[in-house]
C-alpha cells in the first residue's frame, strides 16, 4: 500500500466487504455501506450493514481506511493479535485488504463501554470491574504469547505492511 490511498467509492468499498466476509464466511454476503465521517478526515470510518446465511455472520461491520500513511496497519495488527487470543477487550478481527487499506472489525455500537460501568454502578462495581476484568485480560494475553501460543502483536505487526514514514 502506498503511503496515501485515494477514498474509496461506497459501490467499490462494498465490493471488499462482501469479498472479505464472504472468504471468511464461506458464504454469499451482501453488504449495504454508509459513511459514517466526513469526506475530509484523514481516515475514513463506515459501517455496514451484513446479510448472509451463516449462523456467525455479524449483522454489521466497521471499516477503517487510513487515506494518509501506513498507521491502518498498526489497528489491523493489535486488532488481529487480541482476536486471535480471544480476550473481549477490543472489537474482533474481520479481516482486511492490504492493497485498499480497509480494515474490517466488530460493530461494537451496543456494547456496554467501561464509561458505563463507571457511570451506572456503584463506586465498588465500578472498582472491581476496571480492576478484575482489564487486567485479567491482559494477563491473559500475556500467558498465551509467553507460551507461545500465538505471534506477537509487533511481529505481526511486520507482516502486514509497512510502518509510518
Amino acid at each position: 500500500m502506498a503511503n496515501t490511498t485515494e477514498m474509496m467509492s461506497i459501490e467499490a468499498v462494498q465490493q471488499v466487504v462482501e469479498r472479505i466476509l464472504a472468504n471468511a464466511f464461506a458464504c454469499v454476503v451482501h453488504a449495504t455501506v454508509t459513511r459514517i465521517t466526513d469526506e475530509e478526515r484523514r481516515n475514513q470510518v463506515y459501517r455496514c450493514e451484513i446479510q448472509g446465511d451463516h449462523p456467525d455472520l455479524p449483522s454489521s461491520v466497521i471499516v477503517k481506511q487510513a487515506l494518509h500513511g501506513n498507521g491502518i496497519f498498526n489497528d489491523w495488527a493489535g486488532v488481529q493479535f487480541l482476536s486471535q487470543l480471544g480476550v473481549s477487550i477490543s472489537p474482533r478481527y474481520f479481516g482486511g485488504d492490504r492493497q485498499t487499506g480497509l480494515l474490517l472489525i466488530e460493530d461494537i455500537k451496543d456494547a456496554k463501554g467501561i464509561h458505563d460501568v463507571l457511570l451506572d454502578g456503584t463506586a465498588v462495581e465500578s472498582k472491581s470491574h476496571f480492576v478484575l476484568v482489564c487486567p485479567g485480560a491482559w494477563s491473559n494475553a500475556r500467558a498465551h504469547n509467553r507460551a507461545g501460543a500465538g505471534i506477537s502483536r509487533n511481529s505481526r505487526r511486520v507482516g502486514i505492511g509497512p510502518f509510518r514514514q
